[in-house]
């Protein structure tokens, strides 16, 4: 009998089915027979306790005032019992049910169908599902949570829907559950409102604000991208991008390799669709795994406008899901270094463990980066078959955020811990070993790598949500490197007299970790992992940028450093932290864990009046950390064909290959400035600076940058950073080229398709160009000349270096 009372539940929750009908009438003819028995105020507080307070705004019953706990406390179960007998049976004979009319007959019947009742409708968990919820077949999805989560799941909506600045004490309360479908739902919007409010400037901050305000603001400002889109891509359907073509032709790769999820379900392959052009139309951005982000947030997201503006939508989640992930390097720490607590540590079952070893997979025994890149190079290529390597598997699972790799329900579990730790790569971490345990008993079969790639790949569908959930809570210490090496300690105690040396050594390396850090007095880079060597590069490129700049770097990432190669290149965003207030250096933590581009020093104030000091300690740190051929230092106002930058050092070995290159856009007849906010008070060599160039954009060689870095403490400081780094030069025999391509003046010069670097540029600025780029390969919609440019003459003093020309643009 429960059991079909369970299944009557459950599709009370279902618009069309035959009980949801049954339950809409009921409930009018319920609400109509209390008004017609004219309760007294006792009875009031019965219906109250039995339909929630909801059910009584709905439908406007009287209730006089709040009624105390103490007051609700006195009504006897046995009133309420009676009370309710007497009005169902009224109410079913107002509707034409046929009830039975002596409900005693049945009473162990009727007490468990009133106790299912209740317990549903005072939490008020009709309203789970939307009313679109039957259009596709993820809707059982939203029914198989369980009525438990249902419940305090709506406690902690209510809770948030009264006061949203206790979010963080709702999600601490909630940690390491799976989240009812209403929680997740508004859970979700409001996590990501909060991203794009801190990722935005100027947008309001407050944490009461509501959340309808705060999804409007953005919601408006998407719309706009979308609008910017169309005129920009020349098109009227913002369904139909481009790349329409390769959107479907990813979409249906995609569903068929998930086809135990959704593969025969054309309506949401025709959404999924409509969601990714209208992304691409805003942010110019698609990639092939966009198709699996879709899926969770069409399970999670009700539709509660018209089919358009839904799409429109997801699309604008999808756009802040997006930039919370991590970036491919930080995807491949990630991956590294779950395959070292794999492979090299007692955290997991030493029988799996053994088990990499046996199969040849060891830590040692294989090149993380080798099988990491491989996967990438066979995708760009368009190579179908796949490198039958568990690592590139952990990749996949990274990349695709967990959805396809296993069931929904798991899926949802996983980006409910994720958003949960604001997209922490511990958690990342945490979620793959939970996998990888999970499937240990199916791994330690497998005797050929293909079987165990096999295992991995499609295995993880078969896992419920009761065997993930209980193993995550195992590893809730994973990522915490003291308490590894605390595990490791305690393995060290036991092991045996022969091992005694393996031992000693991996004591000393446990103590190593527990010590404090040795911070230098100068700087710390915030740079993940742990490498021997120095980080090789051929370019070095140095973004100025200052720590409240969050939205210039975020342009700058989806702009032109999207042309980086990152086997070419390797870019840092310079940022000082002394003296910031904490939430700031939180958000640049969190900042820099999702794209490992921050080098913060620690030790410096960031302030325009100090940018010498900065690029002094930042040029120290890249002669002490990074082996490189050649360094180019920008401003987060400039835009840089970086592509071009790395092809002229490379093929124009006769011009750039140069010992001592010093690369920008000179200027020698600069007077000395006596006011404002350049003054400077030290400069006492002439009445004009000595040349230099611009500081928007220019090259050093590793041999300039080797100099500087060495006696820069020594050298008289000015305020501005690019004359004091001609000054420090000036006596030096280097190879000085100005080049017109760098629009690097007090101004800009206006947009040449020829220009390769670009200073005084908005963020719309940028976006335009990147969209030009893509779009014709130019670099302008239209070229312009705001004034002329010069070419420096070497053979004359300084102080007529440069004569502009209308033939240099």
């Amino acid at each position: 009998m429960s059991d079909w009372l369970g299944s009557v539940v459950k599709e009370l929750a279902v618009p069309g089915s035959p009980w949801y009908e049954v339950r809409i009438l009921l409930a009018a003819r319920f609400a109509e027979r209390v008004r017609l028995e004219g309760f007294t105020r006792e009875q009031l507080i019965i219906v109250e306790k039995f339909v929630g307070e909801e059910f009584l705004r709905e439908h406007k019953l009287y209730r006089e005032t709040d009624w105390s706990p103490r007051e609700k406390s006195l009504i006897s179960d046995e009133k309420i019992q009676a009370c309710l007998k007497d009005l169902m049976v009224k109410a079913g004979k107002d509707a034409n049910c046929s009830f039975a009319t002596n409900l005693d007959d049945r009473p162990e019947c009727f007490e468990e169908c009133i106790a299912i009742i209740k317990n549903m409708s005072i939490h008020n968990t009709y309203q789970l599902v939307s009313k679109d919820a039957t259009n596709h077949t993820l809707y059982p999805i939203l029914l198989k949570t369980s009525q438990e989560s249902e419940v305090l799941g709506q406690q902690m909506v209510q809770i948030l829907q009264a006061d949203s600045s206790k979010l963080n004490a709702v999600v601490q309360a909630i940690r390491d559950k799976p989240m009812s479908v209403s929680l997740r739902r508004y859970i979700y919007r409001l996590l990501l409102i909060k991203r794009k409010k801190r990722s935005s400037r100027g947008s309001r901050s407050n944490s009461n604000s509501s959340v309808e305000i705060s999804q409007l603001e953005i919601r408006k400002k998407f719309a706009q991208s979308v609008k910017q889109g169309l005129i920009q891509l020349k098109i009227k359907d913002a369904t139909k991008s481009p790349l329409s073509y390769l959107i479907s032709s990813s979409i249906v790769e995609s569903f068929t390799s998930i086809k135990k999820i959704f593969s025969e379900d054309l309506a949401l392959q025709q959404q999924t669709l409509r969601v990714l052009n209208i992304l691409y139309t805003a942010v110019h951005k698609f990639e092939y795994y966009y198709v699996l982000w879709c899926l969770p947030l069409q399970v999670v997201l009700s539709k509660e406008n018209s089919p358009k503006e839904h799409d429109i939508e997801i699309a604008m989640w999808l756009d802040i899901i997006r930039e919370c992930t991590p970036q491919p390097a930080v995807l491949e720490q990630i991956v590294t270094c779950v395959w070292k607590i794999v492979t090299s540590s007692d955290f997991l079952d030493g029988k799996l463990k053994t088990h990499f070893w046996a199969m040849g997979l060891g830590l040692k025994d294989i090149e993380v980066k080798s099988a990491f890149g491989d996967a990438y190079q066979q995708r760009a290529k368009g190579q179908i078959k796949p490198t039958l390597h568990p690592i590139v598997v952990v990749r996949n699972w990274l990349l695709y955020l967990f959805t396809g790799c296993t069931s929904m329900r798991v899926t949802l579990f996983f980006w409910d811990q994720l958003f949960y730790s604001n997209w922490d790569i511990s958690c990342f971490k945490r979620i793959c070993i939970t996998l990888i345990s999970c499937l240990e008993h199916e791994i330690v079969k497998c005797k050929e790598k293909k079987a165990l790639f096999d295992v991995l790949t499609n295995s993880g569908n078969d896992l419920t949500l009761a065997d993930i959930s209980e193993t995550w809570k195992l590893y809730a210490d994973l990522y915490d490197e003291k308490m590894l090496c605390k595990r490791r300690l305690k393995a060290v105690l036991n092991t045996r007299i022969f091992k005694l040396v393996t031992g000693v050594l991996l004591f000393i390396g446990c103590i190593t970790v527990m010590l404090p850090d040795k911070e230098s007095n100068v700087t710390k880079s915030n740079i993940d992992g742990n490498a021997e060597s120095k980080l090789k590069t051929f370019l070095l490129i140095f973004i100025m940028t200052g720590p409240k700049n969050e939205d210039r770097r975020k342009a700058i990432r989806e702009t032109w450093l999207n042309f980086e190669n990152k086997d070419d290149s390797k870019h840092f965003f310079v940022i000082g932290t002394k003296n910031l207030p904490i939430n700031v250096k939180n958000d640049l933590e969190i900042e820099h864990q999702r794209y490992n581009d921050l080098l913060l020093l620690e030790q410096f104030e960031d302030s325009y009046d100090k940018l010498t000091e900065k690029l002094g300690l930042m040029l120290e740190w890249a002669n002490e950390n990074v082996d490189f051929r050649y360094l180019f230092k920008a401003d987060d106002d400039t835009f840089v064909r970086v592509d071009k930058i790395v092809q002229d050092l490379k093929n124009d070995k006769e011009k750039y290959l140069q010992q001592y290159l010093y690369w920008g856009y000179f200027y020698g007849r600069a007077h000395v400035k006596k006011t404002g906010p350049w003054k400077e008070i030290n400069w006492q060599l002439c009445d004009y600076y000595l040349p230099y160039a611009r500081g928007g954009g220019y090259t050093l060689s590793s041999a300039i940058v080797s100099y500087i870095a060495k006696n820069w403490r020594i050298f008289e400081h000015y305020v501005s950073e690019d004359v004091t780094l001609g000054a420090w030069v000036a006596p030096l025999k280097i190879k000085r080229i100005h080049d017109t391509r760098f629009d690097t003046e007090y101004k800009t010069r206006g947009c040449k398709n020829s220009f390769i670097v670009s200073h005084k540029q908005s963020i719309g600025d940028m976006q335009a160009k990147y969209s030009s780029l893509i779009a014709n390969g130019n670099l302008c919609t239209t070229e312009i000349v705001n004034f002329y440019g010069y070419q420096y003459d070497w053979s004359v003093p300084p102080s007529q270096c440069c004569v502009r020309s209308s033939l240099i643009p």
